[in-house]
């Protein structure tokens, strides 16, 4: 749809970008051939290095382009976006996703049909030919002729109980009985009330977000869409976990260009996880919840840093210099961690958020 159209559209989306340019230009054609509703499409540039604004424009001319000065984060580029936006339903898609089947018009539709929801999410899942860390995940048609893994797309609402299990290896070992977090058990195929969707792929009611000014900023990335569920959640309003709503999301895809900063971006994220961690639960449950919070990944992240440490002490112990050079960037890494927990410094700006 072009941004000219005097017709106010139904549905506006919302794409936050930071170094996803090839990625985003298929999120944008899948969402061209996959959706009917009326719609407009918004990208916030998070001042990505190198991104061209004029050439942007000149290849995409039915796309609003807002150029923020500086990565102000997700939830930050989400608020820039939701100024532009004029559909009485707004969608947030991460710009490394991909339309699956005509998703942003199934989560339009059931809002429609379902006054009491407020939130819609969809059922995401990896490529194909995704490599992933944790291969428990499991295995979805997703009705394409192809098989493909899902991501964790909904879950229950974070507690000091489930932090617990989350940082200290329980619902690894123990999925079952510990994996409630996120609905261990549950194989997604059927539609249901949920505490939280992920923002990689949402469908919200304008009117939703503009009662709670979008997103909290405070939130650089991660939980912010935890925290709007919650929100919305003490007002009354239902978050709906869509299964037949279907988003291919290639994880990773804002950081796609920061090859040879590897370890130093997982460290980044993996301090802004926990942060937003700890802030949904000050900010949920209160200064006490907060402080166990911290205390808690604290001891989490010095503990594998401990770990670290001694494996790479046998390292030397067995002249064994990779082993041992490997293990002590480790220890570091996640020393860094549990300090910027501890004095819960804000967001480093070099963090490839999208």
């Amino acid at each position: 749809m072009s941004i000219e159209s005097p017709s106010r559209p139904v549905l506006s989306v919302v794409i936050v970008n930071y170094r996803s340019t090839e990625r985003l230009r298929r999120c944008l054609a899948s969402i061209a051939c996959k959706t009917s509703v009326l719609h407009e499409v918004i990208v916030v540039d998070n001042a990505s290095p190198g991104f061209s604004a004029r050439w942007f424009r000149e290849i995409e001319p039915g796309v609003m382009l807002v150029e923020s000065p500086c990565n102000q984060g997700f939830a930050g580029g989400v608020n820039l976006g939701l100024r532009y936006c004029r559909g009485e339903y707004v969608a947030l898609l991460n710009p490394d996703s991909e339309l699956v089947n005509d998703a942003l018009d199934r989560m339009v539709a059931f809002l429609r049909a379902h006054r009491r929801c407020g939130i819609a999410g969809a059922r995401i899942t990896y490529p194909p030919d995704a490599v992933l860390p944790d291969e428990q995940t499991p295995s979805v048609s997703a009705g394409e002729a192809e098989t493909e893994r899902l991501q964790i797309s909904c879950g229950r609402f974070l507690t000091l109980g489930w932090l617990v299990a989350e940082h200290f290896g329980l619902r690894a070992r123990f999925p079952r009985r510990f994996g409630g977090y996120v609905y261990a058990g549950w194989d997604r195929s059927s539609s249901r009330r949920v505490d939280w969707v992920s923002g990689s792929a949402l469908c919200a009611r304008r009117e939703l977000l503009a009662r709670h000014r979008g997103l909290d900023p405070r939130y650089f990335m991660y939980c912010e869409e935890q925290d709007l569920c919650f929100a919305a959640a003490r007002e009354g309003w239902h978050t709906v976990f869509l299964a037949d709503v279907l988003v291919r999301h290639y994880e990773g895809g804002s950081s796609e260009q920061a090859a040879g900063e590897s370890l130093v971006v997982r460290r980044l994220l993996l301090a802004e996880f926990a942060r937003s961690q700890w802030l949904f639960l000050r900010k949920s449950y209160g200064r006490l919840s907060g402080a166990g919070a911290k205390s808690l990944l604290v001891t989490a992240f010095a503990l594998r840093a401990a770990k670290w440490l001694l494996s790479s002490a046998g390292g030397v112990v067995a002249r064994d210099r990779k082993a041992a050079t490997g293990a002590c960037r480790r220890a570091r890494a996640f020393g860094t961690v549990a300090t910027r927990i501890l004095v819960a410094a804000p967001p480093t700006s070099g963090t490839p958020a999208q």
